[in-house]
């Protein structure tokens, strides 16, 4: 396995948003909501769900510290086994903070537009994992890997501060 698929993994990692491996989320949710059916600027629908999107994000980037010194002592140890195992973790991981955020149910359309930037970049995530661990990686797999690499970096930036912004505006 090359660095740059390594740091990609690391990438990938730093952008983990919850914990736990379940591919069925527990409940529906309202994910697939019709924008005209949540509220806009309500202080108290915001507050609530993002305490709940919240929730999962803390425990998400807590699980993703530890994957990500997982690879990087993998990688300095030269053990690409335990590389190829924290992929697939990272793998489950992305997944099941997909299906906790799906399962989520929000009132807000400010909260409901970050969840759907998060699960986009977790299913761009997942795809890079993938690709890393398609070794060798084709010159098309390589390309493929740096674009979905410097998009998930945008959308990360882009979804944090839209995140913080509302964090620091409704005091949580």
């Amino acid at each position: 396995m090359n660095k740059l698929s390594i740091t990609l993994l690391l990438l990938v990692l730093s952008g983990c948003d919850s914990q736990g491996s379940s591919t069925t989320p527990a409940s529906v949710g309202n994910f697939n909501a019709k924008q005209e059916t949540l509220s806009v600027s309500n202080d108290s629908d915001i507050k609530s769900d993002l305490l709940a999107l919240n929730v999962v994000m803390n425990s998400a980037n807590s699980e993703s510290l530890k994957l990500r010194e997982e690879v990087t002592k993998a990688s300095r140890d030269g053990d690409m086994n335990a590389v190829k195992e924290v992929m697939k973790k990272s793998g489950t991981l992305q997944q099941s903070v997909n299906d906790k955020l799906i399962a989520l149910t929000l009132r807000s359309q400010e909260v409901q537009a970050v969840r759907i930037k998060i699960i986009e970049g977790n299913m761009k995530a997942i795809k890079m994992t993938e690709l890393v661990a398609k070794q060798p990686l084709s010159a098309e797999d390589q390309k493929e890997l740096a674009l979905l690499g410097k998009q998930s970096v945008a959308l990360q930036m882009s979804t944090g501060q839209q995140l913080n912004q509302l964090n620091s505006q409704y005091g949580q």
